[in-house]
């Protein structure tokens, strides 16, 4: 507002004119700003899907015709410029439901260093565990271009090792947002990503929402009481589970496929 009266004060007669000018510009530039500034936080959610007959293990191929194609969840995923944090919701699928081994699942994400620490906790037992993101390689920039919940996106192409195996990688992400994110921690995309497809359909995500909003820092704190394990702890803690929900007469698919 002092800016705007400064200028008023100088430009009269055929300055106004020039005054115009100027007042458009200024406001111009500062509803960009106020957007940058107001787009610097928010929350998306994803539809996710997986393929679950890819999931099956070659001993477990007759299970086919008893379990849908497909499985889909929703993700939220709280972002800032620095950090992003992910938490599972499952959903029931018709008659099929999905057995959670891994309660109250959730990821923290620090984007400058590329790490990630999970917290859940299984078999009644609180835990967090850090690694580093995976890396998306081989990335090549492609000219396609196109929209995702009113953002411009483009479209890159990569391969990364998910489960095991080199698995090729499509995603599409706005270079809009002053922040990088993605409902699958990866690292080498040059934004934030809306869309992402893993394998031949082994994995969909797409952004079916975003909002700008403030999000707390408390969010992004590991609650107090959940141990550090290594990842071969926690695949212990993981069979475990899976024998206790075995013993149920439940049937369970294959982690990898």
């Amino acid at each position: 507002m002092n800016t705007f009266f400064s200028i008023s004060k100088v430009l009269t007669g055929k300055g106004m004119v020039g005054f115009g000018l100027l007042t458009l510009t200024f406001f111009a530039n500062v509803s960009a700003a106020i957007a940058t500034e107001n787009q610097q936080s928010g929350r998306v959610i994803y539809e996710h899907v997986i393929n679950l007959h890819a999931a099956l293990s070659p001993s477990q191929q007759a299970m086919k015709s008893m379990i849908p194609k497909e499985r889909v969840s929703h993700l939220e995923l709280s972002f800032t410029p620095k950090s992003y944090r992910l938490t599972t919701k499952p959903q029931d699928q018709g008659a099929v439901r999905t057995a959670t081994f891994d309660k109250n699942n959730s990821t923290l994400v620090d984007i400058a260093s590329s790490m990630q620490i999970r917290i859940g906790e299984m078999v009644g037992i609180p835990y967090q565990m850090q690694t580093p993101v995976t890396t998306l390689n081989n990335i090549r920039l492609q000219p396609e271009t196109t929209f995702i919940l009113e953002l411009e996106v483009k479209r890159l192409t990569g391969t990364a090792t998910i489960n095991d195996k080199e698995r090729n990688v499509e995603i599409w992400y706005s270079s809009v947002l002053p922040t990088h994110f993605s409902p699958f921690p990866i690292s080498g995309v040059p934004g934030a990503v809306l869309s992402m497809t893993v394998g031949e359909d082994y994995w969909r995500y797409a952004a079916t929402h975003i909002s700008f909003e403030t999000i707390a820092d408390s969010e992004f704190v590991v609650p107090a009481g959940h141990r550090m394990v290594t990842p071969e702890q926690l695949q212990d803690l993981q069979e475990e589970a899976i024998d206790e929900f075995r013993r149920s007469g439940a049937q369970v698919l294959s982690s990898k496929g």
